[in-house]
């Protein structure tokens, strides 16, 4: 199972996220996440969805620690969270490995008076190596596709280690074949009794 850890902002829609794609359905009324939320789907995901507050933070870091992918949610009539999203990145990079799949969402896409464009958070993501989505947990737009998308990038992540693993034994075991020493004839050197007396030859002729 991959570990999926969801960070952004308090009242971004992390939670709301989560909800419509493991059960189906969106939570109208806001519960503040405390700490770390832990919830499951198809056997395939562990989703840990994040408190945003400030002071969640220091505990919401522990948590990135085996992280497959992260999910960092902003909402698009929020530009204080979009601000955010730089801070968060940071702490993303230094908790969790170089080749985790890195997703960055545009929450509440169906609001229609947004201060936060698209096209502001495509070009954040394409910066920074992110793979970026607009969703809506009200309607549901791009929220299976962010979870399927997760799930074929680390697939792919997991036949491409196979290969490369497979590869480096392979050239391992040519190489103990090519370098392994071949083993040497023993020689018997031969003295006095033991054997013919050896003959050296002279200028001027064979002596015994």
């Amino acid at each position: 199972m991959k570990k999926v850890v969801v960070v952004g902002d308090t009242s971004v829609g992390k939670t709301s996220l989560v909800g419509k794609y493991v059960d189906g359905c969106f939570a109208g009324e806001h519960f503040a996440t405390v700490g770390v939320d832990f919830r499951c789907k198809n056997k395939s995901l562990s989703i840990w969805d994040t408190g945003g507050q400030e002071r969640f933070k220091s505990i919401t870091k522990s948590y990135f620690k085996g992280a497959h992918a992260v999910i960092l949610v902003y909402a698009c009539d929020c530009e204080e969270s979009f601000l955010n999203l730089i801070n968060w990145l940071v702490t993303i990079e230094s908790s969790v490995d170089e080749d985790v799949v890195k997703v960055l969402i545009a929450n509440k896409s169906d609001i229609e008076d947004i201060s936060v464009s698209h096209k502001k958070g495509r070009i954040f993501a394409e910066e920074n190596d992110m793979l970026f989505y607009t969703c809506s947990s009200v309607t549901g737009e791009n929220i299976d596709e962010v979870f399927d998308r997760i799930i074929d990038e680390l697939r792919e992540i997991d036949t491409t280690d196979a290969i490369t693993h497979h590869k480096d034994s392979f050239l391992l075991e040519s190489c103990s074949e090519t370098t392994r020493p071949k083993k040497k004839k023993r020689r018997c050197a031969l003295f006095g009794g033991f054997g013919s007396k050896k003959k050296t030859r002279k200028k001027d002729g064979l002596i015994n």
